[in-house]
């Protein structure tokens, strides 16, 4: 059986992403990590792929995202999940990426309770009637500007 690499996310845990392998199946795997006692939200596969060498593809990525490794022990990365995929896509694989799997209907809410607060707080910007595109200055210092790129997010000095 080949082994299977996967980039987990968390909502609990944003900007990060565990890279890992499992020759038992994702879902197995989602659900061991999700049953943790210390972990507030269940892990979602953002993409898993059946590969040749399971091993090396993971020391591999482990060793590309080594900077980014939060600490040597465990498989936490600071990156952006689509990197490591595009990595994963350059060998041979067979995507085998899930659905959503949820343990159960209230791990399934509490996810969706801190989505639907994570989209409200985002659309602070547009509430108050600040929109992309727009000139922010500094009160303190007009000199200073900031230019909204979205609306949870503006530019500053690049």
């Amino acid at each position: 059986m080949p082994d299977i690499i996967y980039v987990l996310t968390n909502e609990a845990m944003p900007g990060l992403v565990k890279i890992g392998r499992t020759s038992d199946g994702v879902e197995v795997r989602l659900s061991s990590l999700s049953s943790h006692a210390g972990v507030p939200l269940p892990f979602e596969c953002h993409f898993a792929a059946e590969v040749d060498n399971g091993i090396r593809v993971e020391n591999l990525l482990h060793r590309l995202f080594a900077p980014d490794r939060l600490n040597p022990r465990r498989e936490f990365f600071r990156v952006e999940p689509e990197p490591v995929v595009l990595a994963i896509s350059i060998g041979n694989f067979r995507k085998i990426t899930p659905g959503v799997i949820f343990a159960d209907e209230e791990e399934e809410q509490a996810l969706e309770k801190v989505k639907d607060r994570r989209e409200a707080r985002g659309s602070r910007l547009a509430a108050i009637g600040i929109n992309p595109g727009d000139l922010l200055y500094f009160s303190r210092n007009q000199q200073v500007t900031a230019t909204v790129v979205s609306d949870t997010h503006v530019n500053l000095n690049g």
